[in-house]
Protein backbone atom coordinates (compact mmCIF):
# COMPACT_ATOMS: atom_id res chain seq x y z
CA UNK A 1 0.00 0.00 0.00
CA UNK A 2 3.36 2.09 -0.53
CA UNK A 3 3.53 4.89 -3.01
CA UNK A 4 6.03 3.95 -5.80
CA UNK A 5 9.03 6.88 -6.28
CA UNK A 6 12.16 6.75 -8.25
CA UNK A 7 13.76 5.19 -5.47
CA UNK A 8 11.38 2.52 -4.63
CA UNK A 9 8.46 2.33 -2.18
CA UNK A 10 7.26 5.92 -0.27
CA UNK A 11 5.31 6.53 2.13
CA UNK A 12 1.90 4.67 2.86
CA UNK A 13 -1.15 5.72 0.93
CA UNK A 14 -3.89 6.17 3.46
CA UNK A 15 -6.58 6.57 0.78
CA UNK A 16 -6.50 2.53 0.15
CA UNK A 17 -8.08 2.43 3.78
CA UNK A 18 -10.99 4.96 2.74
CA UNK A 19 -14.62 3.54 4.14
CA UNK A 20 -16.11 4.87 0.94
CA UNK A 21 -13.49 3.10 -1.21
CA UNK A 22 -14.40 -0.18 0.18
CA UNK A 23 -18.07 0.34 -0.04
CA UNK A 24 -17.80 1.63 -3.37
CA UNK A 25 -15.95 -1.61 -4.10
CA UNK A 26 -18.33 -3.84 -2.42
CA UNK A 27 -21.46 -2.12 -4.52
CA UNK A 28 -19.49 -2.84 -7.52
CA UNK A 29 -18.65 -6.42 -7.26
CA UNK A 30 -22.53 -6.75 -5.92
CA UNK A 31 -23.60 -5.17 -9.27
CA UNK A 32 -21.18 -7.68 -11.37
CA UNK A 33 -22.17 -10.52 -9.28
CA UNK A 34 -25.93 -9.98 -9.93
CA UNK A 35 -25.53 -9.04 -13.70
CA UNK A 36 -23.87 -12.57 -13.78
CA UNK A 37 -26.54 -14.19 -12.12
CA UNK A 38 -28.93 -12.76 -14.32
CA UNK A 39 -27.54 -13.41 -17.38
CA UNK A 40 -26.88 -17.32 -16.13
CA UNK A 41 -30.56 -17.98 -15.33
CA UNK A 42 -30.58 -17.61 -11.78
CA UNK A 43 -32.90 -16.00 -9.47
CA UNK A 44 -30.88 -15.64 -6.98
CA UNK A 45 -29.49 -11.69 -5.73
CA UNK A 46 -26.52 -10.35 -3.79
CA UNK A 47 -26.29 -6.86 -1.55
CA UNK A 48 -23.45 -5.49 -0.55
CA UNK A 49 -25.05 -4.17 2.60
CA UNK A 50 -25.59 -5.39 5.76
CA UNK A 51 -28.90 -6.56 7.13
CA UNK A 52 -29.10 -3.57 9.24
CA UNK A 53 -28.86 -0.92 6.75
CA UNK A 54 -31.12 -2.76 4.18
CA UNK A 55 -33.65 -2.71 6.91
CA UNK A 56 -33.59 -6.06 6.79
CA UNK A 57 -34.74 -7.72 10.74
CA UNK A 58 -32.36 -10.65 10.75
CA UNK A 59 -29.57 -12.12 12.45
CA UNK A 60 -26.32 -12.45 10.11
CA UNK A 61 -24.58 -15.83 10.51
CA UNK A 62 -20.89 -15.95 10.28
CA UNK A 63 -18.39 -17.38 7.88
CA UNK A 64 -17.35 -20.89 8.37
CA UNK A 65 -13.93 -21.27 7.63
CA UNK A 66 -12.25 -24.16 6.37
CA UNK A 67 -11.97 -25.90 9.82
CA UNK A 68 -15.64 -25.29 10.79
CA UNK A 69 -16.56 -26.83 7.07
CA UNK A 70 -14.49 -29.58 7.15
CA UNK A 71 -15.96 -30.58 10.87
CA UNK A 72 -19.38 -30.16 9.39
CA UNK A 73 -18.62 -31.71 6.23
CA UNK A 74 -17.48 -35.26 8.37
CA UNK A 75 -21.13 -34.55 10.63
CA UNK A 76 -19.39 -33.19 13.47
CA UNK A 77 -20.69 -30.24 15.61
CA UNK A 78 -18.70 -26.91 15.37
CA UNK A 79 -19.24 -23.69 17.18
CA UNK A 80 -19.71 -21.26 14.37
CA UNK A 81 -22.11 -23.94 12.72
CA UNK A 82 -24.02 -24.04 16.33
CA UNK A 83 -24.19 -20.30 16.33
CA UNK A 84 -25.13 -20.31 12.70
CA UNK A 85 -27.91 -22.93 13.27
CA UNK A 86 -29.34 -20.96 16.45
CA UNK A 87 -29.16 -17.40 14.40
CA UNK A 88 -31.27 -19.47 11.87
CA UNK A 89 -33.57 -21.03 13.99
CA UNK A 90 -33.78 -17.32 15.48
CA UNK A 91 -34.08 -15.73 12.02
CA UNK A 92 -37.32 -18.39 10.89
CA UNK A 93 -38.95 -17.37 14.57
CA UNK A 94 -38.50 -13.59 13.81
CA UNK A 95 -39.93 -14.33 10.34
CA UNK A 96 -42.87 -16.18 11.82
CA UNK A 97 -43.46 -13.22 13.69
CA UNK A 98 -43.28 -10.20 10.75
CA UNK A 99 -45.40 -12.24 8.73
CA UNK A 100 -48.30 -12.65 11.67
CA UNK A 101 -47.70 -9.23 12.30
CA UNK A 102 -48.17 -8.32 8.63
CA UNK A 103 -51.63 -10.15 8.68
CA UNK A 104 -52.18 -8.70 11.96
CA UNK A 105 -52.15 -5.26 10.66
CA UNK A 106 -54.12 -6.21 7.50
CA UNK A 107 -56.83 -7.73 10.07
CA UNK A 108 -56.97 -4.88 12.19
CA UNK A 109 -57.35 -2.35 8.83
CA UNK A 110 -60.19 -4.59 7.77
CA UNK A 111 -61.49 -4.19 11.03
CA UNK A 112 -61.08 -0.49 11.79
CA UNK A 113 -62.80 -0.35 8.34
CA UNK A 114 -65.88 -2.27 9.14
CA UNK A 115 -66.29 0.01 11.87
CA UNK A 116 -66.49 3.27 10.57
CA UNK A 117 -68.81 1.87 8.17
CA UNK A 118 -70.69 1.51 11.28
CA UNK A 119 -70.62 4.67 12.85
CA UNK A 120 -70.82 6.28 9.68
CA UNK A 121 -74.37 4.30 9.19
CA UNK A 122 -75.24 5.20 12.45
CA UNK A 123 -74.45 9.01 11.76
CA UNK A 124 -76.16 9.14 9.07
CA UNK A 125 -79.43 6.94 10.30
CA UNK A 126 -79.50 9.73 13.31
CA UNK A 127 -78.85 12.69 10.53
CA UNK A 128 -82.38 11.27 9.12
CA UNK A 129 -83.66 10.81 12.72
CA UNK A 130 -82.93 15.16 13.14
CA UNK A 131 -84.09 16.09 10.34
CA UNK A 132 -87.71 13.81 10.45
CA UNK A 133 -87.90 16.24 14.17
CA UNK A 134 -87.24 19.15 12.59
CA UNK A 135 -89.88 18.73 10.16
CA UNK A 136 -92.34 17.61 12.28
CA UNK A 137 -91.42 20.67 14.63
CA UNK A 138 -91.71 23.38 11.31
CA UNK A 139 -95.30 21.47 10.92
CA UNK A 140 -96.44 22.09 14.58
CA UNK A 141 -95.64 25.29 14.26
CA UNK A 142 -97.02 26.18 11.29
CA UNK A 143 -100.52 24.19 12.96
CA UNK A 144 -99.79 26.20 15.99
CA UNK A 145 -99.66 29.76 13.98
CA UNK A 146 -103.09 28.74 12.24
CA UNK A 147 -104.74 27.86 15.30
CA UNK A 148 -103.66 31.14 16.88
CA UNK A 149 -104.78 33.06 13.87
CA UNK A 150 -108.40 31.39 13.93
CA UNK A 151 -108.70 32.27 17.74
CA UNK A 152 -107.39 35.55 18.37
CA UNK A 153 -107.16 36.71 14.49
CA UNK A 154 -110.60 38.20 14.19
CA UNK A 155 -110.90 39.87 17.65
CA UNK A 156 -107.28 41.26 16.57
CA UNK A 157 -108.29 43.11 13.26
CA UNK A 158 -111.56 43.89 14.68
CA UNK A 159 -109.73 45.88 18.29
CA UNK A 160 -107.19 47.46 15.30
CA UNK A 161 -109.97 48.41 13.47
CA UNK A 162 -111.81 50.30 16.12
CA UNK A 163 -108.47 51.30 17.25
CA UNK A 164 -107.87 53.07 13.89
CA UNK A 165 -111.76 54.95 14.04
CA UNK A 166 -110.63 56.15 17.47
CA UNK A 167 -107.29 57.42 16.78
CA UNK A 168 -108.91 59.31 13.77
CA UNK A 169 -111.16 61.07 15.96
CA UNK A 170 -109.43 61.67 18.90
CA UNK A 171 -107.19 63.76 15.67
CA UNK A 172 -110.39 65.89 15.22
CA UNK A 173 -109.13 70.10 15.26
CA UNK A 174 -110.80 73.18 15.60
CA UNK A 175 -114.65 73.55 16.75
CA UNK A 176 -115.01 69.78 16.59
CA UNK A 177 -112.19 69.06 18.95
CA UNK A 178 -113.92 71.59 21.45
CA UNK A 179 -116.85 70.35 20.89
CA UNK A 180 -115.87 66.23 21.99
CA UNK A 181 -114.00 67.77 24.88
CA UNK A 182 -117.08 69.39 25.69
CA UNK A 183 -119.29 66.52 25.86
CA UNK A 184 -116.69 64.21 27.19
CA UNK A 185 -116.49 62.11 24.10
CA UNK A 186 -112.64 62.74 23.77
CA UNK A 187 -112.30 61.49 27.33
CA UNK A 188 -114.09 58.30 26.57
CA UNK A 189 -112.63 57.49 23.44
CA UNK A 190 -108.97 57.72 25.41
CA UNK A 191 -110.02 55.11 27.85
CA UNK A 192 -111.75 53.29 25.04
CA UNK A 193 -107.97 53.20 23.11
CA UNK A 194 -106.33 52.52 26.55
CA UNK A 195 -108.86 49.58 26.81
CA UNK A 196 -108.31 48.24 23.34
CA UNK A 197 -104.55 48.59 23.57
CA UNK A 198 -104.84 46.27 26.41
CA UNK A 199 -107.21 43.83 24.81
CA UNK A 200 -104.21 43.75 22.32
CA UNK A 201 -101.63 43.14 24.78
CA UNK A 202 -103.42 40.06 26.29
CA UNK A 203 -103.61 38.26 23.26
CA UNK A 204 -99.79 38.82 22.28
CA UNK A 205 -99.41 37.61 25.63
CA UNK A 206 -101.61 34.48 25.23
CA UNK A 207 -99.84 33.70 21.67
CA UNK A 208 -96.55 34.30 23.27
CA UNK A 209 -97.20 31.57 26.10
CA UNK A 210 -98.81 29.22 23.72
CA UNK A 211 -95.75 29.51 21.09
CA UNK A 212 -93.23 29.53 24.49
CA UNK A 213 -95.39 26.01 25.42
CA UNK A 214 -95.09 24.23 21.80
CA UNK A 215 -91.30 25.66 21.74
CA UNK A 216 -90.55 24.20 25.05
CA UNK A 217 -92.14 20.90 24.22
CA UNK A 218 -89.99 20.67 20.92
CA UNK A 219 -86.60 21.66 23.33
CA UNK A 220 -87.75 18.83 25.33
CA UNK A 221 -88.05 16.59 22.40
CA UNK A 222 -84.13 17.19 20.88
CA UNK A 223 -82.87 16.75 24.52
CA UNK A 224 -84.85 13.29 24.25
CA UNK A 225 -82.99 12.44 20.89
CA UNK A 226 -79.37 13.71 21.81
CA UNK A 227 -79.96 11.17 24.75
CA UNK A 228 -81.21 8.52 22.83
CA UNK A 229 -78.26 9.20 19.80
CA UNK A 230 -75.74 8.95 22.73
CA UNK A 231 -77.16 6.17 24.34
CA UNK A 232 -76.64 4.51 20.70
CA UNK A 233 -73.43 5.40 20.18
CA UNK A 234 -71.99 4.24 23.54
CA UNK A 235 -73.62 0.95 22.89
CA UNK A 236 -72.66 0.80 19.04
CA UNK A 237 -68.60 1.69 20.75
CA UNK A 238 -69.06 -0.98 23.20
CA UNK A 239 -70.32 -3.46 20.95
CA UNK A 240 -66.92 -2.25 18.57
CA UNK A 241 -64.43 -2.90 21.28
CA UNK A 242 -65.58 -6.23 22.09
CA UNK A 243 -65.91 -7.61 18.76
CA UNK A 244 -62.42 -5.75 18.26
CA UNK A 245 -61.26 -7.79 21.29
CA UNK A 246 -62.86 -10.95 20.35
CA UNK A 247 -61.66 -10.44 17.02
CA UNK A 248 -57.98 -10.07 17.92
CA UNK A 249 -57.89 -12.63 20.71
CA UNK A 250 -59.50 -15.04 17.96
CA UNK A 251 -56.31 -14.22 15.62
CA UNK A 252 -54.04 -14.02 18.27
CA UNK A 253 -55.03 -18.09 18.76
CA UNK A 254 -54.91 -18.99 14.89
CA UNK A 255 -51.50 -17.00 14.91
CA UNK A 256 -49.71 -19.09 17.89
CA UNK A 257 -51.28 -22.14 16.23
CA UNK A 258 -50.47 -21.04 13.07
CA UNK A 259 -46.99 -20.53 13.85
CA UNK A 260 -46.15 -23.66 15.98
CA UNK A 261 -47.40 -25.67 12.76
CA UNK A 262 -44.80 -23.57 10.37
CA UNK A 263 -41.95 -23.53 12.82
CA UNK A 264 -42.44 -27.61 12.99
CA UNK A 265 -41.71 -27.68 9.62
CA UNK A 266 -38.69 -25.59 9.06
CA UNK A 267 -37.16 -26.49 12.54
CA UNK A 268 -34.54 -28.41 11.83
CA UNK A 269 -35.05 -32.03 13.45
Amino acid sequence: MRELTGEGFGKKVRDWNSPDLLTNWREQWAHHQNRQLERHGHPARVDHRSYEAQGVDREPTSHLGPVASDMERNGKASRIGDENRARGTANTERAMMQIEAAKLAGHRARFESWAAEKKAELSAAQDLTRLDLARKHDRQKAALESRLADDYGQTRATVKAELETIERRLQAKGVRKVLRDVFGNSKSDRQAREDMAATLRDIDKRENERRQELASQQDADRRRLKEREEERQVVQARGIDNARTRAEREHAIKARDSARESFDRVAPA
